[in-house]
């Protein structure tokens, strides 16, 4: 199937290869290097075992990148919600699960990894099946994580770095969740006395 917003459409996934290309993704994997030693810009995620960044700069600038490209290849009107940052090592877990509204519209985005020689297939349960997509650096998925259930097997080794951008249908039942609530789209600072794992940042007050 070469349509992907036919693709999208009948599957709720799709697969889009070289979507970010290589200078863009040594750009971010080396800022990743550098912020993953800083203290307190990362925070541990007991759920996946995990460190990650909600709304990194490097993210948010590739959510704001891709989101035309992506309205064009699905046929959607898309409004950006957050992005996410994460470095999983073997220890880390992802069981199945679905995402919170925010999350209607997904991607997964692998930057690239350290000490890994594997490949590591995010799984989808789509259509009754189960669904081991590959992805390479650049490539990303797409899917409805709000409605279809995926997961990861543990990694073998090294540590491997993945993006996931976010946004909901303009024209769908979630428009409230535009920007993940937040006032703006950018980085945020977030609290290192806080509970772990994301750590959210204060939404905007409720009208009326």
């Amino acid at each position: 199937m070469n349509n992907p917003a036919q693709e999208f459409e009948q599957q709720r996934y799709a697969v889009q290869r070289h979507m970010v290309p290589p200078h863009a993704l040594k750009l971010a994997l080396e800022a990743t290097r550098l912020n993953r030693v800083h203290e307190g810009y990362m925070q541990w995620d007991e759920h996946t075992r995990a460190w990650g960044r909600y709304c990194d700069a490097m993210g948010e600038a590739l959510l704001l990148m891709l989101h035309q490209p992506l309205q064009r290849r699905l046929g959607l009107e898309l409004v950006p919600c957050y992005s996410y940052l994460r470095c999983y090592t073997p220890e880390s877990t992802l069981p199945p699960h679905v995402d919170r509204p925010s999350c209607e519209i997904s991607v997964t985005l692998p930057i690239g990894s350290w000490d890994s020689a594997s490949k590591w297939p995010i799984w989808l349960q789509a259509n009754g099946e189960n669904v081991a997509v590959d992805l390479s650096p650049g490539d990303l998925l797409v899917y409805r994580g709000a409605e279809l259930r995926h997961w990861r097997e543990p990694l073998a080794d090294g540590v491997w770095i993945q993006l996931f951008l976010h946004y909901v249908d303009a024209n769908g039942a979630y428009t409230d969740y535009a920007l993940d609530q937040r006032e703006r789209l950018g980085p945020v600072s977030l609290a290192r006395e806080a509970s772990p794992g994301i750590n959210l940042p204060r939404r905007k007050e409720p009208s009326g």
